[in-house]
């Protein structure tokens, strides 16, 4: 049997046969690959950016597009979230579980920062 591609590695099938299989989910391969072994975790990438894989399997970790926001470990640009705008007189308040909400103002104070 000639070599697996990339992201597969080779294993033998209920009919010992072999067969070349995906490596598991937020995993990377060589060609040639023999044993699930040889597939790789991908890194993980920092709160507000998104891994990003290229067609030569590079992995880097962009940066969300300008209003959203991303928990760590993302994996696409479609998990990046728009972040909320806020009426005069209310603040964004983002809790401990990253859910943002508006909340007006105390009494007897102001904002104009709409955000």
């Amino acid at each position: 049997m000639a070599e697996c591609e990339k992201n597969k590695y080779r294993n033998v099938d209920e009919d010992n046969g072999v067969i070349c299989v995906e490596c598991p989910a937020n995993t990377l391969s060589d060609a040639g690959s023999t044993e699930v072994s040889q597939c790789l975790a991908m890194a993980e990438c920092e709160k507000n950016k998104y891994r990003n894989v290229d067609d030569h399997d590079n992995v880097t970790c962009v940066e969300c597009p300008v209003n959203t926001l991303l928990d760590a470990g993302s994996t696409d640009v479609s998990q990046c979230l728009p972040v909320v705008e806020c009426e005069n007189n209310e603040y964004r308040n983002v809790d401990e579980h990253d859910n943002v909400t508006c909340v007006e103002c105390p009494a007897n104070t102001l904002s104009d920062d709409v955000s």
